[in-house]
């Protein structure tokens, strides 16, 4: 579960970044909310594979833009992000047989920290962009629903995000833009050998920049 201290380092840490927008190399700088849907990639454990779907949780964050060279840009972000699993586990009556199905949900929260590549397409109305980069993911907490494999997962895990952008130009200071991007780990997120954990989810977000 997220404690205190964990909110408060977040609010530290959107409070650091703030002041490294004031910076005269930051380009722009915003925030950006959505929904994750969000699934684990099991090794080593026989889950049927009818019975894994997404999840659907929330993300959010602040990001800076910085180095901006003709189509070329850095995006650094900071971000709350809700993964998990959803699993449907047939019931079953006094007897053993079939009674209906229960949908359960498993949720994990993690700050995410995406370091991401950015080319922009100009035309006429919009600015189309692609996204690519690192990112480095720091576990805060987790439901009990599969508490004794969360409790065996890594603090630490860094992974991957390749997207997709639009942001229209508009003759004002503040710019909408709607993102959708897709993260993978790289490294497994259970410490135990025998059995393997990832995480991978669709980020579909909007966002303002300033």
């Amino acid at each position: 579960m997220i404690t205190i201290k964990k909110i408060g380092i977040t609010i530290l840490l959107i409070f650091l970044l703030t002041n490294i927008c004031n910076a005269q190399f930051v380009q722009s700088y915003g925030i950006k909310i959505g929904l994750t849907f969000a699934k684990h990639d099991f090794e080593g454990f026989n889950f049927p594979e009818k019975t894994i779907q997404r999840r659907i949780g929330f993300t959010g964050g602040f990001f800076f833009e910085w180095l901006n060279l003709s189509m070329i840009s850095i995006i650094s972000q900071v971000e709350y992000s809700q993964r998990g699993i959803s699993s449907e586990i047939t019931k079953t009556d006094a007897q053993g047989n079939p009674a209906g199905t229960l949908t359960t949900n498993s949720q994990l929260d993690y700050l995410s920290f995406p370091f991401l590549g950015k080319i922009s397409m100009s035309s006429m109305a919009i600015s189309p962009y692609l996204l690519a980069g690192i990112r480095y993911d720091y576990l805060l907490g987790h439901s009990e629903f599969l508490e004794d494999i969360y409790n065996k997962f890594r603090k630490s895990v860094f992974g991957g995000t390749i997207g997709i952008g639009i942001k229209p130009k508009l003759p004002i200071t503040i710019h909408p833009l709607i993102e959708l991007r897709y993260n993978f780990d790289f490294t497994d997120s259970y410490i135990p050998e025998s059995f393997g954990a990832k995480n991978n989810a669709f980020d579909l977000t909007l966002g303002i920049a300033f």
